[in-house]
């Protein structure tokens, strides 16, 4: 998942030479960048005539790889200890997990949106600084961005004619990989599809046929897709060097941002025939089996023979690729014409680490979207969560939203995560259909709720305000049925509940485990017949020196919420008491939450003792 939606401009560009796959840089490098404030982009020019004639490509780069500045290591590497893959520093030899965001600078051109972070005319060098700064305050210490978000005009990656890469637009991603140093912060550099300009597209195209349809599947498949991408890369690279960028900042060089084919396009549409893509080997169409094996063994060679591109001009650079869940075994992608399989890539692949992208209220538990990538316990190399954010439509309420990732970053843990980047700094345009909340969004919620320096472990949620301190926390009960625990009423589901399974007086006593400052008390009733009832809310410190602070009198029915806030957030509560004391059925309760302040800070107070 990822904004803004890209749009696809048909190419009328003749065939490339496809032995000649360098790309042209220019003998001059800008000493300044392209810096101003954002604006919005003026519309696509239209597209470039035809040409009568394929347009030559140069043979060699005007600036010869010997007279290239040498490379530096890169300082974040892989390793395993006691078998368990993780990122390393190799600088002070510590571990090194990778906490940050996406950062997309999003902007109207025409009918759409495009991220032009790097655009020509866009590119803010002071914004950029201003806001690496707030990252690195709040304890952050990555970046991901996607590269070529600009697919029209002159100020985007790909030169709008001719062929190669735009030399201002190199500039700027130059600037932002210095700011980025002088920080402190490393990058995750990400390809999205080979750039629409500068004739890769066009390049890749020219594997397509019936047996294999233009765009992704003849861009992975394909020997001419495999050429593109690594002339790509090598362009993208040799001009990076050229200038002097600091590849060492660079966490990783990821081939895609979200990869897949299309399971409506040739070959994956064909039912019977055999074909042969890039890696020789053959395929019989008629086989769903031979199908699933040729997508796994065709995205291996992809990525073996482009990583091997990156490493010709930077040798200890990391390569990655990103993938959303697969839609199986467990289904959330209704109708969804994408083929995705990482289990494949996870036991064998030549990827350093992994880019898996997971997102909390897509229907799935974090355990299913594990099971959906076939983590199963896998360790062997690092897995990055690239994308994690929290959509404004599933979650309207920032607090609640910002709650909702930690819990999910947290739970990600145990699947073998090590490392998250939230999607995404600023807000989402109005109407994007997958907005999420932007970490700066109301005065910087998301972005406090997940800084590394008020969270030092990501694994470990945190007392964010709103936060339920009852989720999941021992209960005392007066009695209770077999089949209806008191786990029931604090399990964040409003379709279970406890029952003591008889008449009044019965009572239900939260132990939250340390003294807390307390917000609001929410208490979700479960009851059959209706009737008029009367319960008692008490809270303390200790068993031993609890006070009331609340009665609730009143006719009441299945479902109610009953809320006690106090005038001020109670101070010091560890012990939360209900008891009923009149009742026309049994005594039960749906869900009992315990909300910390939804101002400040909350955190836990003095512990009592019990």
């Amino acid at each position: 998942m990822r904004i803004p939606p890209r749009i696809r401009i048909a190419s009328t560009i003749s065939l490339l030479l496809l032995g000649m796959l360098a790309c042209q840089v220019p003998q001059e490098v800008a000493s300044t960048p392209t810096s101003i404030s954002i604006t919005p982009a003026e519309a696509p020019t239209s597209e470039a005539t035809a040409l009568s004639s394929p347009p030559a490509i140069p043979a060699t780069p005007t600036i010869p790889s010997t007279s290239l500045p040498d490379v530096a290591d890169h300082r974040i590497s892989t390793h395993r200890i006691y078998g368990i893959a993780g990122f390393y520093d190799q600088q002070n030899s510590q571990s090194f997990i990778p906490r940050g965001v996406n950062y997309p600078v999003v902007v109207p051109v025409t009918d759409h949106y495009e991220d032009r972070l790097f655009g020509v005319g866009v590119y803010d060098h002071n914004r950029t600084l201003l806001d690496f700064k707030t990252l690195k305050t709040a304890g952050y210490n990555t970046v991901r961005i996607i590269l070529d978000g600009c697919t029209s005009g002159d100020g985007c990656l790909g030169l709008e004619t001719g062929e190669g890469l735009n030399p201002a637009y190199l500039d700027n991603m130059v600037d932002l990989m210095k700011l980025a140093k002088d920080q402190e912060l490393f990058l995750l550099l990400s390809g999205s599809d080979l750039p629409e300009l500068g004739g890769y597209q066009t390049l890749a195209n020219q594997g397509a046929s019936e047996t294999f349809a233009e765009g992704r599947n003849a861009g992975y498949l394909t020997p001419e897709g495999i050429q593109a991408a690594q002339k790509f890369w090598s362009d993208l690279l040799t001009g990076l060097i050229a200038r002097g960028a600091p590849l060492d900042i660079v966490l990783g060089w990821e081939l895609q941002a979200e990869q897949y084919y299309h399971s409506d396009q040739a070959p994956f549409s064909l039912k019977e025939g055999k074909v042969k893509p890039a890696n020789g080997k053959t395929y019989n169409m008629a086989d769903a089996a031979q199908k699933q094996a040729m997508a796994a063994d065709g995205l291996r060679y992809y990525i073996k023979q482009v990583r091997e591109s990156i490493l010709a001009h930077d040798p200890t650079g990391l390569v990655t690729m990103g993938f959303f869940a697969p839609d199986s075994p467990n289904r959330w992608r209704e109708e969804d014409r994408r083929i995705v399989d990482t289990a494949p890539l996870l036991e064998d692949s030549a990827l350093d680490f992994f880019d898996l992208h997971a997102y909390p209220g897509m229907g799935l538990s974090m355990d299913e979207m594990a099971q959906n990538f076939g983590l199963n316990g896998h360790i062997t190399k690092p897995i990055l969560m690239g994308e994690v954010g929290a959509n404004t439509w599933i979650y309207p309420d920032i607090s609640k939203a910002a709650i909702v990732v930690q819990d999910w970053i947290a739970a990600s843990c145990a699947e073998g995560f090590s490392g998250w980047l939230y999607q995404g700094y600023y807000p989402s345009p109005a109407g994007v259909w997958d907005a999420t909340w932007g970490s700066v969004d109301e005065g910087n919620t998301i972005l406090a709720a997940l800084s590394p320096l008020r969270q030092m472990d990501a694994c470990a949620t945190s007392v964010l305000p709103g936060r339920n301190l009852a989720l999941g926390k021992p209960l005392a009960v007066s009695a209770a049925l077999p089949d209806q625990p008191p786990a029931m009423a604090v399990d964040g589901d409003p379709n279970t509940q406890w029952s003591a399974g008889a008449f009044p007086t019965q009572w239900v006593e939260i132990d939250l485990g340390a003294g807390y400052r307390i917000g609001e008390i929410r208490l979700m009733v479960g009851m059959w017949p209706a009737g008029d009832t009367v319960h008692q809310l008490w809270v303390g410190a200790t068993r031993d020196a609890m006070r009331l602070v609340s009665e609730f009198r009143g006719k009441e029915y299945d479902f109610d919420v009953l809320n006690f806030v106090p005038a001020a957030p109670l101070t010091n509560i560890r012990f939360v008491r209900i008891d009923t004391t009149e009742s026309p059925s049994w005594v039960s309760w749906r869900e009992i939450e315990v909300l910390a302040p939804n101002s400040g800070t909350p955190t836990p107070e003095n512990t009592p003792t019990p």
